[in-house]
């Protein structure tokens, strides 16, 4: 069976789904999450989504031709307290805007 892996606070936990000892026990470890440089050159679609309640129009995803270009975006972005960005990869994971915050310190 496959793993299932789970990104929380910059860290990856792998859940091997396979009993272990207990028909309801599994296997689940941590391993350290540093992102990659080939996973920065890749495409990512950066939105930045309003918080404030007021008439602006429905945030639209843009796409970046590297993960890298969308991080410098969304940086800037987290200078105004009003936008919240949220990137997700070309690989499908979904960066919180508190997770941008942790990779950008």
């Amino acid at each position: 069976m496959l793993p299932i892996v789970l990104t929380y606070a910059s860290r990856r936990l792998v859940a091997d789904l396979s009993p272990v000892d207990e028909p309801t026990a599994y296997r689940v470890h941590e391993e350290d999450h540093d992102m990659e440089t080939e996973a920065l050159e890749r495409p990512a679609d950066l939105t930045i989504w309003r918080t404030l309640p007021a008439a602006s129009p429905l945030a639209q995803p843009e796409r970046y031709d590297t993960l890298r270009e969308a991080l410098e975006a969304a940086a800037g972005a987290l200078t105004d307290p009003a936008k919240q960005p949220w990137i997700i990869t070309e690989e499908g994971e979904i960066l919180s805007p508190n997770w941008i915050r942790t990779y950008l310190n």
